[in-house]
């Protein structure tokens, strides 16, 4: 995936050409975590990548480039119901009418049903760092937060938002829930 696409600065393992090059400090203690976490490849969650190499992937996602079109039909269909409060929380809503938004897993997204058409998005959280990308293929508009901090995130909606107009994205759900403008 990463030589088709031209996305030269990701990899699943941590390489020596990332030192110097990436938003943490590596002599300070969260560089430590980096590097651990990074030490053996797990596609679910090990992708070491900045923001352009991430949406280059988005819209290989959104067009489908390299899979046929049932295939491609088959990554953007909602495959699970999502019946949760929160991404990490406890089940709880069972009807649609509960959940602030009809939320499903796709092979590989998350799903959310907008007047804008369907979405996509993926988060991936550790400590220290936070991303969050969203796409909407109807509408061609796509975003990629990425953040490295030791606090979480209080700008993903306020970006989105602004952005790209996006006031649909399940931020409470994904616990995303602090935002600057309250």
């Amino acid at each position: 995936v990463f030589e088709p696409l031209g996305m030269a600065n990701s990899s699943y393992l941590w390489e020596r050409r990332f030192d110097g090059r990436f938003a943490v400090d590596l002599a300070a203690g969260l560089g430590r975590l980096i590097r651990a976490s990074r030490e053996s490849p797990n596609v679910a969650g090990s992708l070491i990548t900045n923001a352009a190499d991430y949406a280059r992937f988005l819209r290989a996602a959104m067009d489908g480039t390299g899979l046929s079109d049932s295939s491609r039909a088959v990554m953007l269909a909602p495959q699970v119901t999502i019946h949760t409060w929160s991404l990490f929380g406890a089940d709880g809503a069972d009807t649609e009418s509960e959940r602030a938004r009809p939320l499903s897993w796709t092979v590989g997204w998350g799903r959310l049903e907008t007047e804008r058409g369907p979405a996509l998005f993926h988060v991936g959280r550790e400590e220290g760092c936070e991303a969050y990308a969203v796409a909407f293929p109807d509408a061609r508009t796509a975003l990629v937060v990425l953040s490295v901090s030791p606090l979480r995130s209080t700008f993903t909606s306020t970006l989105t938002r602004a952005l790209i107009g996006d006031s649909y994205s399940p931020l409470d759900w994904l616990e995303y829930w602090r935002t600057v403008d309250g």
